[in-house]
């Protein structure tokens, strides 16, 4: 049998620890030989262990979409920005450079939930946007299908979307199965007062 781990809901906490709930789907065959995946056991884990720089970043990657789903960001703006820089949305995300304008960079998603089964998994985004008078703005995006081959008005990054919330994911199992996470701030403090 095979386990395919599955995280539903994920967040960093402010202390850079993550919060994570996912269960485990066992690959097994019916009586006429189809594979069907059932789940085993939902799990919360709130951790312990300091997040890898690498899930950090991970997470910046959906720090763009939050601003453009709950649309305090205009599309017009990108578009702005493609003109000036003669890149295409597509290219702006694949260069990274999606990722430093300035109408986006004061934003940062902290979390995000999946539901759905088949053609109907989603996401809801968590995060917040930094003001002028640095107080934050909480934002929680609207259910966004991830597969939108039926939708009337369908979100047009929806493959960057997946693509970093893959890269996510795959930085949550990474961080569960084979404990990757950040040395301890406290252990490198007494590395130093050894030394």
């Amino acid at each position: 049998m095979d386990r395919v781990l599955v995280v539903s809901k994920a967040k960093i906490l402010d202390k850079n620890y993550l919060e994570v709930n996912y269960n485990y789907e066992e690959k097994v065959c019916n009586d006429i030989g189809q594979v069907e995946y059932g789940s085993v056991m939902e799990y919360a884990n709130k951790g312990t262990r300091f997040v890898h720089e690498d899930l950090i970043n991970a997470f910046r990657l959906l720090s763009p979409h939050i601003a453009l789903l709950c649309e305090v960001v205009d599309e017009q703006d990108l578009i702005t920005h493609c003109v000036l820089n003669d890149r295409s949305f597509e290219e702006l995300f694949e260069s990274g450079m999606a990722y430093n304008i300035p109408a986006l960079d004061k934003f940062i998603v902290t979390g995000f939930t999946m539901s759905g089964e088949g053609d109907n998994v989603g996401v809801v985004l968590v995060g917040r946007k930094r003001l002028k008078n640095k107080r934050v703005l909480n934002l929680v995006s609207p259910f966004m299908k991830l597969a939108q081959d039926d939708m009337e008005e369908p979100y047009p990054f929806i493959h960057e979307l997946n693509v970093s919330l893959d890269k996510c994911i795959s930085e949550i199992k990474l961080y569960i199965e084979e404990g990757k996470c950040a040395p301890s701030p406290q252990l490198s403090l007494f590395d130093v007062a050894t030394n």
